[in-house]
């Protein structure tokens, strides 16, 4: 649905609600509840420190920038459930975050209340595990909260 002769671009009356659920250190599940079913939408998530001082338009033209090429894995229809575990960093605050999209913006930016995911049971993440470190432990001791991932260069299971 494009601008029609002597038209600007269709806006859209749609409004969010979200239920954010499941919170773990490293993730939680986010649903994004639009009032328009059948109106494409953009979603995302993004830790509350990264919007401070910016106005509502600055974000959402810094997340369709963000999303680039992929934009297309951020729009969505109808209700979406964003399953976001394993993918968060402990004891951070969060917002989710919504908003019309059909090529261009086509309503105001919806935000959930901040949430925060708790802090690990491990402690601090394993900084000290770079390069040159071997790290060896049951799935129960270095499972969900450990905060490794990005430096793994090999995982090898023992069975």
């Amino acid at each position: 649905a494009g601008a029609g002769a002597g038209q600007g671009p269709r806006k859209s009356d749609m409004t969010f609600e979200f239920q954010v659920s499941d919170l773990s250190p490293t993730g939680a599940v986010i649903k994004y509840i639009p009032s328009v079913k059948n109106d494409r939408y953009f979603y995302d998530i993004a830790e509350s420190k990264e919007l401070e001082g910016l106005t509502d338009e600055q974000i959402m033209a810094k997340r369709i920038e963000l999303a680039g090429s992929y934009i297309g894995f951020y729009t969505t229809y109808d209700d979406y459930e964003n399953d976001m575990r394993s993918y968060l960093d402990p004891d951070t605050e969060y917002v989710a975050l919504a908003f019309g999209y059909i090529s261009y913006i086509t309503t105001g930016l919806f935000r959930s209340e901040p949430f925060s995911t708790p802090a690990s049971q491990y402690g601090q993440d394993f900084g000290e595990c770079t390069s040159g470190y071997y790290l060896m432990g049951s799935t129960p001791k270095l499972g969900a909260g450990t905060n490794i991932q990005d430096r793994l260069i090999a995982l090898h299971h023992l069975d």
